[in-house]
């Protein structure tokens, strides 16, 4: 990544996908773009934590650890520094069209895949970024399953009947336990399944909202203002 320590700091993480509105045939509008951050992004993270408690974030559909999104963001921004381009782990931010962090997903991979937190904010197409951010998260798996002898399901663990935990039901995660007498619901999805995942959810976003997935693009360097994030 690079950064300039100003007010208006370029950076250029690894640019992973583009979610895009569909105006016409072969015409399309940026909505987001999604990268993959760590430790090699060090003044870009920490520009980032410095600003956060400027204003508080809102996501009714977050599946985080914390009280608050804000707090989530802190610690999964933190979790960034620790890793690098070998770790298993990964961290993915949103930047929307006007350059604007507005979004994050964070997994660990101790051998099991397990989704941790997904959270986006701010007030335009905020089911298309965490459609975005999402099925990355499935496309990064299902190419690890593809690549090792053994292939592993995926898991998440989030509160019973908040919107994210139906949206997840939703991209094909299942229940292990039917009793909700419990704080944090398991949730996983099958590495068998995954790539079919993939596919439905994808088509069914992307029908829905008018957009368009793009994926592997090279990044030009992004300009964010101080107030951007």
């Amino acid at each position: 990544m690079l950064i300039q320590n100003n007010n208006s700091p370029y950076f250029g993480a690894n640019h992973i996908r583009t979610v895009e509105k569909v105006l016409r045939p072969n015409k399309f509008k940026n909505i987001a773009n999604i990268y993959s951050i760590n430790k090699t992004d060090k003044d870009f993270i920490e520009h980032l934590i410095a600003n956060l408690d400027k204003k508080q974030r809102l996501d009714k559909a977050a599946i985080k650890e914390k009280a608050t999104v804000n707090e989530t963001l802190k610690m999964v921004l933190k979790k960034a520094l620790l890793l690098d381009d070998k770790s298993k782990c990964g961290v993915y931010i949103a930047v929307n069209n006007k350059n604007r962090v507005c979004g994050s997903l964070d997994f660990t991979n101790s051998g099991i895949p397990v989704l941790k937190n997904v959270m986006v904010w701010g007030k335009e197409n905020k089911s298309a970024i965490r459609g975005g951010l999402l099925t990355e998260f499935l496309r990064h798996i299902n190419k690890i399953n593809k690549s090792s002898g053994e292939a592993v399901d995926i898991y998440s663990y989030c509160e019973p009947g908040i919107p994210g935990n139906k949206i997840l039901k939703s991209l094909g995660f299942k229940t292990i336990i039917s009793r909700y007498n419990f704080i944090r619901e398991r949730l996983f999805m099958s590495s068998e399944n995954i790539s079919g995942n993939i596919k439905k959810s994808e088509t069914a976003l992307e029908n829905r909202f008018g957009i368009k997935f793009s994926k592997n693009l090279k990044h030009t360097s992004v300009q964010l203002e101080k107030s951007d994030v």
